[in-house]
């Protein structure tokens, strides 16, 4: 449950048909325009995203969305993430891509608004959201704090849970941990990307044996695979 090793037990997992979290829904969570084209593909939601290769198409994106983020389709920690504030700043971020080594990439529309982690655990295809966490990030991207439980109001906590609820049923993620991430934008959330891994901080075993959205029977139990003989939604 560590992005080291998602690949490699999602492999072995599809290849001897055990219980748990597959090859296909691992590769969809790492790679960010796939994440992106099965959400619109379903319904779920339509942020623009496309891969990009060199100034030209970020110019255009740009010139067609907006502010435009670009980012690498696959990777973690917000290295290789640049905001592109407008056509003025296209040169020079198109400059940097090449000079980082970045010449595939993804651009997506810019997306304005307070940034939440979602974390949640899945059983046996029961969802429960756990916690919600509010981040503060730097203009590049990097997080550097964060506050749980972030104060959010009824309304967009049940929009968020949905949301992700519905996200998580998309990518076929039905035990364990999952960790997404959001933005609260003045259109309703929108998601920025998920992960099938434990949230960081807090310890996951501490939200597990708190929570009282969690069923007892799957408290303290970190792996998520519901209990033999439990019913998994049962309080």
């Amino acid at each position: 449950m560590i992005e080291d090793g998602l690949e490699s037990a999602a492999a072995a997992t599809t290849a001897l048909g055990l219980p748990g979290t597959g090859l296909d829904t691992v590769r969809v969570l790492q790679d960010k325009l796939a994440f992106r084209e099965l959400l619109a593909d379903r319904g779920i939601e339509g942020v623009a995203a496309r891969l990009g290769h060199d100034e030209a198409d970020i110019r255009a994106f740009v010139a067609e969305f907006g502010p435009t983020v670009i980012k690498p389709r696959y990777g973690s920690g917000s290295l290789g993430v640049r905001l592109v504030h407008g056509p003025d700043a296209v040169s020079e971020v198109a400059d940097w891509a090449a000079e980082f080594g970045l010449h595939t990439f993804v651009m997506e529309e810019y997306l304005r608004g307070p940034e939440f982690s979602v974390e949640a655990f899945s059983f046996a295809g029961e969802h429960v959201v756990v916690a919600y966490t509010a981040k503060e990030k730097l203009d590049s991207f990097v997080e550097v704090g964060n506050v749980q439980s972030a104060d959010l109001d009824a309304d967009a906590t049940a929009r968020i849970e949905s949301l992700v609820t519905r996200m998580l049923v998309a990518v076929g993620i039905e035990d364990g941990p999952s960790h997404t991430e959001a933005i609260l934008t003045p259109d309703g959330p929108r998601l920025v990307e998920s992960h099938k891994s434990l949230p960081c901080p807090p310890r996951p075993e501490r939200l597990l044996g708190s929570s009282p959205r969690v069923p007892r029977s799957q408290r303290g139990n970190p792996h998520g695979q519901a209990l033999r003989g439990a019913d998994p939604r049962a309080a």
